[in-house]
């Protein structure tokens, strides 16, 4: 499917005021409670690994121990990692410098050899150029392989072109910061749209 401005605005209606301090998180389901936790941490999490400089090793593991609390399944080291390479690779992402595919993949074969976790880390590390990317994203867009490298850079670009209609784009951001109550990067608000939206097309 092509996803655009239009797409956006109609999954930009679909998201529930996070905002709300009335809820009651006992009183939700299952599945809300779990999106209401990732708005309520994200913040958090965010602020906690940007005082990361990944100058040591200590930074990558608490980075992602931070970032699986996020994810089903517990961490488990798929291939003995070249500290001195990941350390340099984050350090490239944290200083806005575009990482490419072959960078991507060193850091997917030590982290569950999951792109989905690699692209959590990414985004926590930079907002700004990296989109968080799970099943739910990539069966709301029709990608088929959620770990395909190349389907993930595509998605990036789709986000980034979309964020680039600015007149458009800056009215749907600012209904979503209203929603969750604080200021995010422009490829998270996206992300939120597109990941709310996956569980009313299902």
């Amino acid at each position: 499917m092509v996803y655009n401005i239009a797409e956006l605005k109609k999954d930009e209606k679909k998201i529930p005021d996070y905002n709300n301090e009335e809820i009651k998180y006992e009183e939700l389901k299952q599945p809300e409670q779990l999106e209401r936790t990732y708005i309520r941490t994200y913040n958090n999490y965010l602020n906690t690994i940007n005082q990361f400089n990944f100058e040591c090793e200590s930074d990558f593991w608490a980075a992602i121990g931070i970032v699986y609390s996020w994810m089903p399944t517990i961490l488990k080291i798929k291939k003995t990692p070249k500290i001195d390479n990941i350390l340099n690779i984050l350090k490239k992402v944290k200083n806005g410098k575009q990482i490419n595919l072959k960078e991507i993949e060193e850091l997917k074969n030590v982290i569950n050899n999951s792109l989905t976790g690699t692209s959590k880390l990414l985004h926590f590390v930079n907002p700004k150029n990296y989109a968080i990317w799970d099943s739910r994203i990539a069966k709301r867009l029709n990608y088929k392989n959620i770990n395909d490298i190349h389907d993930y850079l595509k998605y990036l670009d789709t986000l980034k072109t979309i964020a680039s209609n600015e007149s458009e784009f800056e009215k749907i951001k600012q209904k979503v910061i209203k929603k969750i109550g604080y200021e995010v990067s422009d490829l998270r608000v996206l992300e939120i749209c597109i990941f709310n939206s996956y569980k009313y097309i299902n």
